[in-house]
């Protein structure tokens, strides 16, 4: 097994950290890691950790050299694919076949090495029922967004709050010369140069697709709502000023409105008998 740990402009990680981490990741029985490797042309486990032996049920011996399509039953050679892709991390929430045959639903991430012929695979079960229906529910989401913009020639992301990007496309990648895990979180804003960092926050932290419309511009809110639409998502327009802007996203097919353009913050008293004098149940 090899570890790979990268550090911009030839700094060196110190040994004594590397062999800390990896202790740690040896010893942790909190979450269950797989590595997995191509021999012989089929993708096969080289090392597990503990808690992967406790979640599987694998002897070391045993586990080693077993073939990685073994685990996951469920998925076909294509969706195995999709899982151990060469060029980013992915993640799935499916059943994991244990040394018994029973299947555990579990939420497992993959990683690529920098090589594409190794991965770190991380199992995590979901025990909790509520919190599996709603990761399968919005894994399910995010794997149809990835579809329909992944090969697009179009660079596409997907945000977060605080500036973090959730999802990023090829073209993306290809635009700014990075891999997708470089930049997923606050990981782009590396690519930003230095003089102008202040100034791109400030305006990432400002901007709304909501404020846009005061300007007339309304292609990009209703972009959004109409892709979340055939996601069969909600959306939440944060930010609305006035009764003009409400009425149009209102008319283009925005689920939820939030802003002083409704109300100012109310207490819960308030809140109650505002839903109840506009016709609305209460949440």
């Amino acid at each position: 097994m090899s570890v790979f740990i990268s550090e911009p402009d030839d700094d060196r990680v110190p040994p004594e950290i590397v062999s800390s981490v990896f202790y740690c990741a040896s010893v942790s029985d909190g979450f269950a890691l797989v590595v997995a490797e191509t021999v012989a042309g089929r993708v096969r486990v080289t090392w597990v950790n503990a808690g992967a032996v406790e979640l599987l049920g694998y002897g070391l011996d045993d586990v080693r050299a077993l073939p990685v399509d073994h685990l996951f039953p469920s998925l076909g050679g294509g969706e195995l694919e999709l899982l151990l892709r060469r060029e980013r991390a992915a993640r799935m929430t499916l059943p994991v076949r244990t040394a018994s045959g029973a299947m555990v639903q579990s939420v497992v991430t993959t990683t690529p090495s920098p090589g594409g012929r190794m991965w770190t695979i991380r199992i995590v079960s979901a025990t909790n029922e509520q919190e599996r229906a709603l990761r399968a529910t919005a894994d399910a989401h995010e794997r149809r967004f990835s579809t329909l913009t992944e090969r697009s020639p179009v660079p596409t992301l997907l945000s977060e709050q605080g500036m973090r990007l959730a999802h990023v496309n090829d073209a993306f990648c290809s635009l700014v010369g990075r891999r997708a895990e470089q930049l997923l979180g606050t990981g782009w804003i590396d690519t930003v140069h230095d003089e102008d960092i202040e100034a791109v926050i400030e305006q990432v932290s400002a901007w709304s697709f909501v404020a846009e419309l005061a300007h007339g511009h309304t292609e990009i809110a209703s972009a959004v709502i109409a892709l979340a639409r055939s996601l069969n998502l909600s959306t939440v327009a944060e930010g609305v000023e006035t009764a003009d802007q409400a009425a149009e996203l209102a008319r283009m097919g925005a689920t939820y409105l939030q802003g002083f353009g409704l109300s100012q913050p109310m207490t819960g008293s308030r809140t109650a008998a505002w839903f109840a004098s506009h016709g609305e149940p209460t949440p």
